[in-house]
């Protein structure tokens, strides 16, 4: 019992110590290090089938024109 409840301390104490900073990279402010993502941006893409019929479909791909 006393391993769990040491366990327990140590891991909350561990996780405890994790933090995520989202930081915007702006002129005044920029990149450094770190992960860089971009906002989804919705495209419509259409295609053709077999028969020649059109299908449109909405596309969620990453949107590298917007820096703010």
């Amino acid at each position: 019992m006393k391993r769990f409840c040491l366990l327990a301390v140590v891991l909350f104490v561990v996780i405890g110590c994790a933090r995520v900073e989202i930081e915007r990279i702006t002129p005044e402010n920029p990149y450094k290090k770190g992960v860089r993502f971009y906002r989804p941006h919705p495209y419509f893409l259409v295609t053709k089938d077999r028969e020649g019929n059109l299908q449109g479909s909405i596309c969620w791909l990453p949107d590298k024109k917007r820096n703010t």
